[in-house]
């Protein structure tokens, strides 16, 4: 074992000497540079004129497509929007919580894209709302009741949004949104309807004024998906939760996941007569 380290000590510097030693025009040159740092010195004394060729150690980066910029003039002002998806709603100040009342989502409008980043949009919506209870016992009286407390409300929404797009992918919206009510149901904890008993029920505001924001992504600039906050501005009935007295009153709050479609004609010639 000692021999074969002593052997190496010996060598070593031996080996370290040829790697360094190297010919130029017949002349013996000794140089203990790395091949790293000789292959930089190349790199940086280049003669006037003389091309760089990239070293064998290095990867040529590939050139990164850039993306075609936003042309207003191969869209459509007005674009065709139709939308459909699923709310998840509860009503705040009804003594219960929980996002648990499924409803549609359907309508339809129109973008007016007036500027590469902005637009307007007007829609008629067709939407599903309401409260159901978080957990389905019902048993504050000891009888072992299932909880069948239940509020439908069915609104006809207009929505007006102000639309920031990034670029040809994002688009967030904000603005306000007008309902009115056109169908309303209510069930107390034992589902029994009160929805026209004026002794155990306030009947709610039908006019809805609410605040909502949205953000949607795109696919191939037409289809989108998406998700929709919502939530009302006026107090629609007085408040029964007893538990938080800070609510004063009801709001409808929502949640929508949506889907959406884009109809430009102007595009879509565009697109089209592109691909032939």
């Amino acid at each position: 074992m000692m021999k074969k380290q002593t052997l190496w000590i010996i060598l070593f510097p031996v080996f370290i000497f040829a790697q360094s030693v190297e010919t130029k025009n017949g002349a013996l040159i000794i140089d203990f540079k790395s091949k790293e740092r000789k292959e930089k010195e190349k790199r940086e004394f280049v003669k006037p004129g003389e091309e760089v060729k990239p070293s064998l150690f290095e990867e040529e980066k590939p050139e990164s497509p850039e993306e075609e910029p936003v042309d207003l003039d191969k869209e459509s002002l007005f674009k065709g929007l139709f939308s459909a998806g699923l709310n998840l709603s509860q009503v705040d100040g009804d003594a219960e919580f929980g996002y648990k009342k499924v409803g549609g989502y359907f309508g339809v409008g129109t973008l007016v894209k007036f500027h590469k980043n902005f637009s307007v949009s007007l829609e008629m919506i067709y939407s599903m709302r309401g409260a159901r209870p978080k957990y389905r016992t019902y048993d504050s009286l000891g009888l072992g009741y299932q909880n069948k407390f239940d509020i439908s409300y069915d609104y006809l929404d207009i929505p007006i949004s102000l639309n920031v797009h990034d670029k040809k992918f994002v688009i967030f919206g904000v603005g306000l949104n007008l309902g009115t009510m056109v169908r309303y149901k209510q069930t107390d904890p034992r589902g029994e309807d009160i929805t026209n008993n004026a002794t155990r029920n306030v009947m709610p505001r039908k006019f809805d004024l609410a605040f909502q924001t949205s953000l949607a992504f795109m696919i191939k600039r037409q289809f989108g998906i998406g998700v929709k906050f919502q939530y009302t501005v006026l107090s629609l009935r007085p408040s029964v939760d007893l538990v938080n007295p800070k609510i004063k009153g009801q709001y409808n709050n929502m949640i929508t996941v949506r889907f959406t479609y884009l109809l430009d004609p102007k595009l879509m010639k565009f697109l089209k007569r592109n691909k032939k």
